[in-house]
């Protein structure tokens, strides 16, 4: 390995000793770090020009790892201030001046190169780079970064990232309420099914419970004046299965005796053969029975027996078979 020249030397022999940092006080730390540090950009940003002037005058065979390595350089070392000479040639091009590249860091110069490389989501001309520079001095790497990953810058990363959230928001506001829609339309259809079927119930409450009697079935009206005299149906259909029944002589008191006596001449003169005239029969029944409320209740008796008698015959007659003589 080749010795160091004197400028070398004068360069690396000041590098203080950790037991001399650690008797510094913060504050004389910190003062001999922005130090060091403004001379570290600055010695970065004149090893990139002085990469940038080394390439441009290697004749054929040379390199500058080459040329480097003899003096005893690092190859991270020349690798590093390669990307500070790829800056250089903006400067050259003139998209950026020479005093904005002087202020650039180690990551000021790499994210610019990266930014205009093959392999970023959006690669940037000179022209792009000065103007992004333009727009953002103090955070341009950020940016170039941003644009390396994305293809967009943060402010457009943030604004889409706005814009992706804002949609996904609004689809899901949309679901709910496609979905509150839908509870509404269900809820609505039940209600209105409740609702028929309430009606349907109502209706069928408002029927009789059970069909009205036929007039076979309705019960015979009650006289509140007289008992009601019952007419029986023959047995069979001859006169012979309904025999008449013979008349009831009054029975009771010698006052229920008179007040028979008393009964209106025409029941008294009713005559016992059935077989008398039907229109002479029905007079008088007619007769009788206009007369009724006034009778005792022995007389009503004997009267309504006496007309169960004749209806019974009467019903045998109707109900006989025609003779072959007649």
């Amino acid at each position: 390995m080749p010795k160091k020249s004197a400028a070398i030397r004068a360069v690396t022999d000041p590098v203080l000793p950790m037991n001399e940092i650690a008797k510094m006080s913060q504050k004389e730390a910190c003062e001999r770090f922005a130090e060091r540090a403004t001379v570290s950009q600055r010695a970065f940003a004149e090893m990139g020009k002085l990469h940038n002037a080394i390439s441009a005058s290697l004749k054929k065979g040379q390199t500058i790892y080459g040329e480097l390595r003899k003096l005893g350089v690092k190859d991270s070392t020349i690798s590093n201030a390669s990307y500070a000479s790829k800056v250089v040639d903006l400067v050259k091009a003139g998209h950026i001046s020479e005093a904005q590249y002087d202020s650039f860091t180690f990551a000021d110069c790499l994210a610019t190169c990266r930014v205009m490389g093959d392999k970023s989501a959006r690669k940037l001309t000179g022209e792009e780079v000065k103007a992004v520079i333009a727009a953002a001095p103090d955070t341009f790497d950020a940016e170039f970064e941003s644009i390396y990953a994305t293809g967009l810058t943060v402010a457009e990363e943030i604004a889409q990232a706005k814009a992706k959230a804002d949609a996904e928001a609004k689809a899901e506001a949309d679901r709910k309420a496609a979905e509150a829609a839908e509870v509404k339309r269900q809820a609505e259809e039940k209600a209105k099914a409740d609702l028929e079927a309430q009606r349907a119930a109502d209706e069928a409450g408002k029927a009789p419970a059970t069909p009205p009697p036929t007039a076979s079935e309705s019960p015979a009206p009650v006289s509140e004046t007289a008992p009601t005299a019952s007419i029986p149906t023959p047995a069979g259909p001859s006169a012979e299965s309904a025999p008449t029944p013979e008349p009831v002589a009054p029975t009771g008191t010698a006052s229920d005796v008179s007040a028979q006596s008393a009964a209106p001449s025409n029941v008294q003169q009713m005559p016992d053969d059935p077989d008398v005239n039907l229109s002479a029969v029905l007079d008088d029944l007619d007769n009788i029975l206009s007369e009724v409320g006034e009778m005792t209740v022995e007389a009503k008796k004997a009267v309504f027996d006496k007309l169960n008698a004749m209806m019974a015959h009467l019903d045998s007659q109707i109900n006989a078979p025609v003779s072959a003589a007649a």
